[in-house]
């Protein structure tokens, strides 16, 4: 079913499977950042802040280009930034400690801005190569 929706996106089950990919995004950054006594094993990967960064704009481009949907790049933004700040707070990784609220909301603050401007750039992108071609 083909939609021109700016929320969802023109394709509801594309929309779908991003998604699942911002889920899969939070779970593989939340396993590398959370501690191994937590976990009982050790992570290979470890997630720093520009690894995040990188992460958390890419993949709303991405999501942008393929479906549009201003919703869903917020999504793909907010899986990495969540599965990072998260157990920051909740496995008390920083001192003072802060609470589960606080990592959530920093990751909302990050995760929007970079979400809506990852679905500018990529509805741009996609917009901009359908008119040139």
């Amino acid at each position: 079913m083909d939609r021109s929706g700016l929320l969802v996106g023109r394709n509801v089950t594309t929309a779908k499977r991003l998604l699942a990919v911002a889920l899969v995004a939070f779970a593989v950054v939340f396993v590398s950042i959370t501690p191994s006594e937590v976990l009982g094993f050790e992570s290979p990967v470890r997630f720093d802040l520009i690894v995040l960064f990188v992460l958390a704009a890419a993949l709303p481009i991405f999501g942008a280009f393929v479906n549009d949907g201003a919703l869903v790049s917020v999504a793909l933004a907010g899986g990495p930034a969540l599965g990072f700040y998260l157990p920051l707070t909740a496995f008390d990784m920083v001192y003072p400690s802060e609470s589960v609220l606080w990592g959530v909301g920093t990751a909302a603050t990050f995760a929007v801005p970079l979400g809506l401007l990852g679905f500018a750039v990529g509805a741009g992108a996609r917009r901009l190569i359908e008119r040139v071609r």
